[in-house]
């Protein structure tokens, strides 16, 4: 008996002295080498039976190899350890090409079936490769279109503040059209150059004569501000000539015409003639209150003046001392008030201001303690001011001014005041949106 677990043959055959005829063939398959094992017994008498049993041949080994031949694959015996009978052998043979065929067919079966599920796993892998170039296609796209939209973004706020430039721009080229026009309607209602019969004195003495004119010696009639002996100083020298400096660069039938100075002696401006000013008129009207044509009209005149002086190329000027004491006036023709802004003395351009405000701190916006805070719409907050005095008739001092207001019967009128006296400078009118409000109030 053949001890398969240790490989070895065994003398004693226990199992086989009880046993009538048998015979079993055992397979042991591995590519490349194959090993048989045939158990038999020796010949016994049938019990009960007359016939004898076919002599069964004793246990034997064949070793089967497979060899390559021609190009084909072939299985040879290799050995036979114990009966070498050729029926034996030949059976054996058979039997095994029989089992080989079926285990090549069954190989070659496994083989298509795993070359199909290795095909099928390439075909997996490439579309989950596919997928992953998809996956990373579209985070590709995904951070080109984020780039896009932050780029439009960018373009878009840069288009917004190219439009509010163009809007200021054009903005400040309809006020300086609204200034020129408004510049033209007041030389046509009352020519800057006009000098009243009054105001003008013809003498004897001739000069000499012409073909159509003669030429006299004559007298003008003009305001001479004259500085008080006491204060004549270098530092009101300086404001002296800065005043004449200003006003020899403005030019606007709003804006007090300067004639000429007097350096020597006692110093001297001189000015138009302009009989009275707004301080003048509302204290000869205590409590009582100016016809609303004339508050319109007097206002529109400031505005003009403030207007021209807000959009001066190449940098705006700011009068910075507006009050009812620098609006001057002059009876009109239609009888009401022809009003214009006088004193230049603190009035700068805005790249040059290093000093506090100088004005009546009545009429003073907040901001004006802070050079660097001081714009031309200080001069609108000041404005508000002067429409509450000019409407009330009364003086606007800072703890009244609220009870003033209240005493303000024109909502419009009142309306405009407040949005003048706005502690935000940002959210005061211009100039010119103040004559346009104003003509609307008429």
């Amino acid at each position: 008996i053949l001890d398969i677990d240790r490989g070895k043959w065994r003398k004693e055959r226990p199992t086989l002295k009880a046993r009538w005829a048998h015979s079993l063939t055992a397979f042991s398959l591995a590519p490349g080498l194959t090993e048989v094992v045939e158990f038999g017994g020796t010949s016994e008498q049938w019990a009960g039976s007359n016939e004898t049993q076919p002599k069964i041949a004793d246990t034997t080994l064949l070793q089967f190899r497979l060899v390559e031949s021609s190009g084909q694959s072939q299985w040879e015996l290799l050995s036979v350890v114990g009966n070498t009978q050729h029926g034996s052998q030949k059976r054996m043979i058979e039997k095994f090409r029989y089992t080989a065929e079926s285990w090549q067919q069954s190989t070659g079966e496994g083989e298509t079936a795993g070359m199909e599920r290795r095909q099928l796993e390439r075909e997996r892998d490439r579309e989950r490769e596919e997928k992953e170039r998809e996956r990373q296609r579209v985070r590709v796209l995904e951070e080109e279109r984020e780039r896009v939209r932050v780029e439009l973004q960018r373009c878009r706020a840069r288009a917004n503040q190219l439009q509010e430039r163009l809007e200021e721009v054009e903005e400040r080229e309809h006020e300086k059209v609204v200034v020129q026009e408004q510049a033209i309607a007041a030389e046509q209602r009352c020519p800057s150059w006009e000098v009243k019969e009054d105001e003008l004195e013809e003498t004897e003495e001739t000069l000499g004569i012409g073909g159509w004119a003669v030429v006299k010696v004559a007298k003008l009639k003009v305001a001479a501000k004259c500085l008080h002996s006491q204060l004549i100083y270098d530092y009101h020298r300086h404001l002296f000539r800065r005043e004449m400096d200003v006003a020899a660069r403005v030019s606007h039938p709003n804006l007090l015409r300067y004639l000429g100075a007097r350096l020597e002696g006692g110093m001297a401006i001189l000015t138009e003639f302009m009989p009275t000013s707004l301080r003048a008129l509302v204290n000869r009207r205590p409590r009582q209150r100016l016809p609303l044509e004339h508050v319109l009209s007097i206002a529109i005149d400031v505005a003009r003046a403030l207007n021209y002086l807000h959009n001066m190329s190449p940098d705006p000027m700011i009068h910075r001392d507006l009050s009812s004491a620098n609006v001057l006036l002059q009876p009109s023709p239609d009888g009401g008030w022809l009003a214009k802004v006088s004193d230049y003395g603190t009035a700068n351009f805005q790249s040059q201001l290093q000093t506090e405000n100088p004005g009546s701190p009545v009429y003073t916006a907040p901001e004006s303690r802070n050079p660097a805070l001081q714009t031309p719409k200080m001069d609108i907050y000041s404005f508000g001011v002067l429409l509450v005095e000019m409407y009330t008739c009364d003086f606007p001092a800072p703890e009244r001014r609220a009870e003033l207001m209240e005493s303000i019967d024109h909502p419009r009128l009142l309306n405009l005041i407040r949005q003048c006296l706005n502690i935000d400078r940002d959210r005061r009118p211009t100039a010119a949106q103040l004559v346009d409000l104003l003509h609307a109030m008429q």
